[in-house]
């Protein structure tokens, strides 16, 4: 932690989020499992909420997302709103393809 001392009061810095390693693209077949992730840092440590093709996916806020049983609704483009109480902002997407078959 950051910190220093003015008089006798100890002050805690707090750094805005990075990302050391973004969300990558991902093929996964219709059926199966595929998982997302990032790596961040930050003082204090961040928070996250994911976004798929826009849309907030409402209680998926951990560093990590699982796709499990992948289906062609599940194909688009992922988004990590990464914050903390410095600042914020959203990751480039990683595009999650869903393959049905093939011809």
């Amino acid at each position: 932690t950051n910190s220093f001392v003015i008089g006798t009061d100890q002050v805690a810095l707090t750094t805005r989020p990075a990302v050391l390693t973004p969300p990558a693209d991902v093929t996964v077949a219709a059926g199966g499992d595929a998982s997302l992730s990032l790596l961040a840092s930050g003082n204090a440590a961040p928070s996250y909420q994911w976004f798929k093709d826009g849309l907030l996916l409402p209680g998926k806020t951990s560093s990590s997302l699982a796709i499990d049983n992948a289906s062609a609704a599940d194909a688009g483009a992922y988004t990590v709103r990464v914050s903390n109480a410095s600042g914020g902002f959203f990751t480039a997407p990683a595009t999650v393809t869903v393959a049905t078959g093939f011809d």
